[in-house]
């Protein structure tokens, strides 16, 4: 046995620590990245009475998969304001897109050419302070950041060491906010984070403890947390759930679920985490029959305890409701990104995509 877990990230979790802020902010000019959501003003502005010595400038153009250009356009606001440190507030899209900008203020360059010309990032970027204002995808303690081309229909994952965030501050309190809906896309997201760590190649003893504790708090909590909005503890255990599910696909990285998701959200506008929650019980079946390990997993998170959960928070279970054909199924397949379907912990081909995208048409 032999593996390596990394985290750099530094974390303040717990309700109210947005108040924390300030403390990890050293430097004077400021970056605020985020979205254009209603929810943002009230958070946003409790920062800033943080940080009334330094000099922010705010951008909000981040879309929800964010694109190269949206990415482009925080970079040069760095440039022009002088920026030196980037605070991100949002959900994954906004920390994903803030990772890379602060990483390309350094390096230099275009958003593309990190994303679809696999230019490398070598430099560690300024410094990112990320906080999550949903729970699942837990982009603040990853060094991964995923962003799109429109035009050409085309999503990209980077993997890179140096995009991990310097601090993340996980306040519950700011997911108190999110409707059922995306409550339950952001929750599955995390699900599949747990469960794609555990048939990992890359899975190690604990990114294996990390999942199987987030997987167990997200069966014991998610159906509350859309139920039952203000339910707080609900909600925490959920934003640990999230926080525990990223620290384990940090090292141990998604695998199938996520590979086959790409082309279903860029193609034909699936929220992330029900387009991976479409395949995670097909993957889950298809990987079990191939390991013990997995099989194992199915007795605690089988394939139906799975099913059962996402009808009751109301998510889409079937690739008919998107609207989705037997003709568009060979699109599909063809746009997993191999990189991440090679990370699987069972070799997995274009013929078993084919049948597993058939049985939840």
């Amino acid at each position: 046995m032999g593996w390596e877990f990394q985290l750099p990230t530094k974390i303040i979790f717990g309700r109210g620590s947005l108040s924390r802020v300030w403390e990890n902010v050293d430097r004077k000019k400021v970056l605020f990245v985020t979205g254009k959501s209603r929810f943002r003003e009230e958070p946003l502005g409790r920062i800033k009475k943080q940080l009334s010595n330094a000099q922010v400038s705010v951008y909000d153009n981040v879309e929800p998969n964010p694109t190269h250009q949206n990415v482009d356009g925080g970079v040069e606001v760095i440039e022009k304001e002088g920026c030196e440190l980037v605070i991100a507030l949002g959900g994954g899209s906004v920390i994903d897109a803030a990772k890379l900008m602060a990483s390309i203020a350094v390096n230099k360059g275009k958003a593309y050419d990190y994303a679809f010309q696999k230019k490398r990032i070598e430099k560690k970027g300024l410094p990112l302070i990320a906080i999550p204002t949903t729970a699942g995808t837990g982009s603040e303690v990853t060094p991964f950041a995923v962003i799109s081309d429109k035009e050409k229909k085309l999503k990209a994952p980077i993997r890179n060491r140096q995009l991990f965030p310097k601090v993340a501050v996980v306040d519950p309190e700011l997911t108190a906010s999110m409707p059922a809906e995306l409550t339950a896309n952001t929750g599955v997201d995390a699900l599949a984070h747990a469960l794609e760590a555990l048939w990992s190649k890359k899975a190690q003893p604990i990114t294996d403890y990390l999942a199987l504790r987030a997987a167990k708090l997200i069966f014991d909590n998610l159906k509350k947390a859309c139920q039952e909005p203000e339910n707080m503890d609900a909600r925490e255990e959920m934003s640990l759930a999230s926080l525990l599910g990223g620290m384990a696909i940090s090292n141990a990285w998604t695998c199938a679920a996520h590979a086959i998701s790409y082309p279903l959200t860029i193609n034909f506008g699936v929220a992330h985490g029900n387009a991976c929650s479409l395949t995670l019980p097909e993957v889950m079946e298809f990987n079990a029959l191939r390991s013990e390990k997995i099989n194992r997993i199915t007795q605690l998170y089988g394939p139906e305890k799975m099913r059962e959960l996402f009808k009751e928070i109301g998510l889409k279970t079937r690739l008919s409701e998107f609207g989705i054909k037997k003709d568009d199924i060979p699109l599909i397949a063809d746009g997993v990104v191999a990189s991440t379907l090679e990370t699987n912990l069972v070799e997995m081909k274009k013929e078993d995509i084919i049948t597993m995208l058939e049985k939840i048409l």
